[in-house]
């Protein structure tokens, strides 16, 4: 970084104060370098928040933290959230603060933010600021920043929209940028796999079960990336010894098939380091914004690299094409469109001319779908098209959603979204209405291909009547006994069913006891009777 022009220190706050714009790709390594000028500044004995770090997002800001943490004894403040940032802002012992704009605006709302005694603000990766809408936010944040402290602006790239901020803040500032790229470099051909900062072992782990390469260098510019790579290669199962799969800090072996790029280049000498001097087949890990400084470093675009899922399927689509084509075949030779296109035959190859009528046909068939299922949105027809429901198992806990069933049966089993009907999704299967004439085939089809990376079997799902029929299962109709109890069938006298009192026992179904009569209630002249056991009446003379 350079010093701010000192010949400037008296502009006012509407131009603008001088300070220092930096080019800089958004990584680990370049906020290290910003970071380096602001703990400098930062004075141990002072107390009181003394440097702002303003940042795109909150991931940004613990970026910032993670390199105050390794860099010493300074405590520089995530402001990930207001309310967190906002209690250990009123605790004090804030040296340096790092957040989104907006939080920090609500944190300067609330007073907590006290920016009388700071002496620099970053303004860090400005151009990603303005593209997440934080330019109002960012314009209330400076508008009370003091004069005289110390102003950076990092951005990837120079915009029109950085030029009028630069213009309204930091006004004749010192510009800094990365050299230009030397002349001459071949470009690097890579393939690239988007992922998060947390997201990197994850990635990693579907490249080498995808590609299964033979021999692979895992190229990590830090310690703490090697050390991620190292601990998904042991969960893997790949022994430390094995020389044919290694993490490595510079160039490769020329005999490599395959690099994967856990950390990116800071430049495009050292992606030529990276890749070496062999022709092996490269794969970056990038984030989404990484992805056009990695283009320009390499000096061709990266190519996302398929999933294995995505490319079955294609193969499966191709394949079914060339078995349609072989059946069209042996029903007989097309003289008929041999002739018509025996002209084309002096401009284009014979291969060439088929291969564009596939690709007419496949275009046929597209807009044919698309004719009908709009036809069948604006138009439906009066009677409902008979449907056959299929069992997919595969549910809820697979994270399946409707979406993903209709676009897999529709391209796996060669039938339009029209031909789907209603689809229900439970735990642990689904089950999808097919129109009925063609509701077998598409269950063959469709058996044995993924969904999310879940295989699934799908059959005809039969109703209880059929399975009853076929033996599967007890079809008995409910009865009174399997209907639910209303009003009329509670038990009465009690809440518990009893046993019928059997003939010579008492209620409850047990022979009266030897040498006792039943006791009922006691009359006014103290003798027992009851209606069960008593003595019959006397036979008159």
């Amino acid at each position: 970084m350079v010093e701010r022009d000192e010949e400037s220190a008296s502009t006012t706050k509407g131009a603008g104060a001088v300070g220092t714009i930096n080019t800089l790709p958004h990584d680990d390594e370049a906020v290290a370098q910003v970071l380096g000028p602001v703990l400098s500044r930062i004075e141990g004995g002072s107390g009181g928040l003394q440097a702002v770090i303003v940042t795109p997002d909150g991931e940004t800001a613990l970026a910032f933290s993670r390199a105050a943490m390794a860099a010493g004894d300074v405590r520089l403040l995530p402001a990930t959230s207001e309310g967190r940032a906002l209690r250990l802002l009123r605790a004090g012992g804030v040296a340096a603060i790092a957040g989104p704009a907006s939080v920090l605006v609500g944190l300067l709302r609330q007073s907590a933010l006290k920016l009388e005694g700071v002496r620099i603000v970053v303004l860090a990766w400005a151009d990603e600021m303005l593209a997440a809408e934080q330019g109002e936010a960012l314009e209330t944040l400076l508008a009370e920043v003091p004069k005289d402290g110390a102003r950076v602006l990092v951005t990837a790239a120079m915009s029109p929209a950085i030029e009028e901020v630069a213009e309204r803040y930091f006004r004749r500032a010192h510009r800094l940028s990365a050299p230009p790229l030397p002349d001459g470099l071949a470009p690097v051909v890579m393939s690239y796999v988007s992922v998060t900062d947390v997201s990197r072992e994850a990635a990693l782990r579907r490249i080498l079960d995808e590609l299964d390469p033979p021999s692979v260098a895992i190229v990590a510019r830090t310690e703490s990336a090697a050390a991620d790579a190292r601990r998904t290669l042991r969960e893997l199962g790949y022994p430390a010894t094995d020389a044919n799969i290694a993490v490595i800090s510079g160039a490769p072996n020329p005999d490599v098939s395959l690099i994967v790029l856990y950390d990116l280049p800071t430049g495009a000498e050292a992606l030529r380091t990276m890749v070496g001097t062999g022709s092996p087949r490269v794969v970056a890990l990038a984030r989404p914004r990484d992805l056009a400084r990695l283009g320009a470093l390499a000096g061709l675009a990266p190519t996302p690299l398929p999933s294995r899922e995505a490319t079955d399927r294609a193969l499966r689509a191709e394949n079914a094409a060339r078995e349609e084509l072989r059946a069209e075949m042996k029903r007989g030779r097309p003289d008929r469109q041999i002739v018509a296109l025996a002209p084309l035959l002096d401009e284009f190859d014979g291969i060439e001319i088929a291969g564009a009528a596939l690709r007419m046909m496949e275009r046929a068939r597209e807009r044919a779908a698309v004719a009908a299922a709009s036809a069948a949105v604006s138009a439906p027809s009066a009677q409902a098209p008979a449907f056959t429901r299929l069992f997919m198992t595969v549910g809820s806990r697979d994270n399946i959603g409707p979406g993903d069933l209709v676009g897999m049966i529709a391209s796996e089993g060669g039938i339009t979204s029209a031909q789907i009907g209603k689809i229900d999704i439970r735990d642990n299967h689904s089950l999808v209405e097919v129109a009925a004439p063609v509701a077998e085939q598409v269950a063959a089809k469709i058996s044995g291909s993924a969904v999310k990376g879940r295989r699934i079997v799908a059959r005809l799902e039969r109703n209880r009547d059929e399975r009853a029929a076929r033996g599967e299962g007890d079809a008995k109709p409910r009865g009174r006994e399997d209907r639910p109890r209303g009003r009329d069938d509670r038990p009465r006298g009690g809440g518990f069913d009893r046993p019928r009192p059997r003939p010579g026992g008492d209620r409850e179904g047990r022979p009266p006891a030897r040498g006792s009569s039943d006791r009922g209630p006691r009359d006014s002249g103290g003798d027992s009777r009851s209606s069960r056991g008593a003595a019959p009446p006397r036979r008159s003379e």
